[in-house]
């Protein structure tokens, strides 16, 4: 008598359920057809992980899962699908915020790191006006009083 090994497939997989908008997103493991749930996450207004096998887990939508598992097992979506455990691999090293501002005094032109340095910019890193005007497009590292303080005390009247 012989006897094969079952055979066992890791998948990930993402389920749309139009009716609530929300996405899940998952790792599955497939063996002969039945599916276990390695882990599951919901995305709608926050992303949180689920548990399918919980009591309180709705029936349809972890059959939906399991479904939706199976079938992306044979047949992957174009896109890779992302877990959230792969965001953690992202570091922000820095953000910019951009301020499109409009005064009535006229603002000088910073267009790289040294133009800054001469103003003795550290909060704001770049000013463009727009059109010629007294619009201004303004890139800055630091909150809106540190923008202002800063914009105060380089504007030409």
């Amino acid at each position: 008598m012989t006897t094969t090994a079952p055979s066992t497939t890791t998948t990930r997989f993402r389920y749309v359920d139009d009716v609530e908008d929300i996405i899940y997103v998952g790792e599955a493991e497939i063996e002969d057809g039945d599916v276990n749930f390695l882990s599951v996450w919901r995305h709608g207004l926050t992303s949180e992980e689920v548990f399918p096998y919980a009591p309180t887990f709705p029936v349809v939508i972890r059959r939906m899962l399991e479904i939706t598992a199976k079938e992306q097992a044979m047949c992957p979506p174009a896109a890779p699908v992302e877990l959230p455990t792969d965001w953690d691999e992202i570091k922000i090293l820095d953000a910019e915020t951009m301020y499109l501002l409009e005064l009535k005094a006229i603002l000088p032109e910073v267009k790289t790191d040294g133009d800054a340095a001469i103003f003795g910019l550290r909060a704001v890193s770049r000013v463009t006006s727009i059109n010629g005007g007294k619009r201004y497009r303004v890139i800055a590292r630091g909150g809106i009083d540190d923008v202002r303080r800063e914009l105060h005390r380089i504007r030409i009247f």
